[in-house]
């Protein structure tokens, strides 16, 4: 079956999910077991909301699937903090959740993701750039840490995304151009700085709106403000450079915008 929330990635759930932990802009961490989550349709949102306690104004951001209680899971701020916690730091079954990450004012959880050993964690910007780095070099914290810088951002800069892969990146513009990007066509970057180029500024394609692992095919599903959807199948999506912004991967109306876009992992 898939499950999906607003905000979140939407994947298939099979008997080798330990449960479903889903991350709110607040920091709080829901767990829900796979034998609890409603079916759903390829084409209907899931409801996790709905197995959740959430306050006024909170919202998820991110879902990630849980194999093992000894997973750890990379965390990211819209001011570019990046936290790693083990999953038994924050494991639970009550219905209102627990604060896995402490928040400095203004800040806001944004993203979430499982790690893998000696894979690449990328931190993504909304000015097009990225810090790439191996994820060992975020340590384990607990879960009232901070966290540690991920990438240097400007004042009206924010960062969107954490994404760990072991070979590329797929990258769509809120204009719907898209591409994969490989890892060794990225400059080298270190934690805590400014990142490189992964999408061109200034560019008719407009910013970056989604970011994932390249590392296997799947789907896309796009969502658009008229409330129709459209799917993608990701083998399709042409590598390109650095500097490029790609090709245009989805069609719509002029009077339409990308409201959200979801990648459709078939097997995890």
């Amino acid at each position: 079956m898939y499950i999906s929330s607003a905000k979140t990635e939407k994947f298939c759930v099979d008997e080798k999910i330990h449960s479903i932990i889903a991350f709110s802009n607040i920091g709080k961490a829901y767990t829900v077991k796979g034998f609890e989550i409603p079916e759903g349709l390829r084409n209907t949102d899931g409801a996790i909301e709905s197995l959740l306690a959430l306050a006024e104004n909170e919202y998820l951001v991110a879902a990630v699937a849980v194999f093992s209680l000894s997973d750890n899971i990379l965390l990211l701020t819209k001011k570019g903090l990046v936290k790693r916690i083990c999953v038994m730091e924050i494991v639970q079954s009550r219905k209102l959740g627990l604060s896995a990450i402490s928040l400095n004012e203004a800040d806001e959880l944004v993203s979430a993701t499982r790690t893998s050993n000696g894979f690449m964690a990328v931190v993504c910007a909304t000015n097009g750039r990225a810090v790439v780095v191996n994820e060992s070099n975020y340590k384990l914290m607990s879960k009232a840490a901070h966290g540690m810088c991920g990438i240097k951002l400007l004042p009206e800069e924010s960062a969107f995304a954490i994404v760990v892969t072991n070979n590329a990146l797929l990258i769509v513009s809120e204009k719907g151009m898209g591409k994969k990007l490989l890892l060794e066509d990225i400059k080298p970057t270190v934690r805590g700085g400014k990142g490189a180029r992964i999408y061109p500024a200034d560019t008719e394609a407009g910013d970056i709106k989604f970011v994932c692992s390249a590392d296997s095919n799947g789907e896309l599903e796009f969502l658009f403000s008229s409330g129709s959807k459209m799917f993608k199948n990701t083998q399709s999506v042409p590598y390109k450079s650095a500097v490029s912004k790609g090709n245009k991967i989805v069609s719509y109306k002029e009077e339409e915008s990308i409201v959200r876009i979801e990648y459709i992992e078939q097997n995890i």
